[in-house]
């Protein structure tokens, strides 16, 4: 498990990593549907009812940010968040 934050034009670009057995190419448009679950190959796969990653996706998106998530090349997945370092004030 990794997390890596760079800054990047303005916005804080954050990378949550494993090198687990990643995520079935075709559960990947799916993860971040409430209640949307994957029946996983790993033999420590936890049975979730499918909210963290919609949760996840809903607070990013109100605070002006996007996430996405992906199988990296060497194993594992990968999850990538942005968040906007500065916030402009409403009227």
């Amino acid at each position: 498990l990794g997390i890596a934050v760079e800054v990047k034009d303005g916005f804080a670009q954050v990378r949550v990593y494993d090198r687990g057995c990643g995520i079935k190419p075709q559960d990947l448009p799916h993860i971040f549907e409430a209640f949307y679950t994957e029946k996983s190959a790993c033999a420590d796969a936890g049975s979730g009812v499918g909210l963290g990653l919609a949760i996840c996706q809903s607070i990013v998106q109100a605070h002006g940010g996007t996430i996405i998530g992906q199988n990296r090349a060497g194993g594992g997945a990968e999850f990538i968040f942005t968040l906007p370092l500065e916030v402009e004030e409403s009227e």
